[in-house]
């Protein structure tokens, strides 16, 4: 299926998902997506979103800590 923002081709991937809750970085593991491999678009079947959502709500145990630098675009 192309890609619906830019007609690219699309590719099933499982990724890390990097998202903000309450002002603190949460990283998601083993993500099912497809991704276009022009644009960079992501896309989620609705059961993922859910469950995505459902883990961003939940604040569920945490399996590990990373360090994670931090940098500015600023001269």
């Amino acid at each position: 299926m192309p890609c619906v923002i830019c007609g690219g081709e699309e590719k099933s991937e499982v990724i890390f998902l990097d998202l903000r809750v309450e002002g603190r970085l949460m990283i998601i593991e083993d993500v099912p997506s497809v991704i276009c491999q022009q644009c960079g678009g992501k896309t989620f079947s609705p059961e993922i979103t859910r469950k995505i959502q459902e883990i961003a709500e939940a604040q569920p145990k945490t399996i590990r800590v990373i360090n994670v630098p931090v940098v500015s675009c600023q001269p």
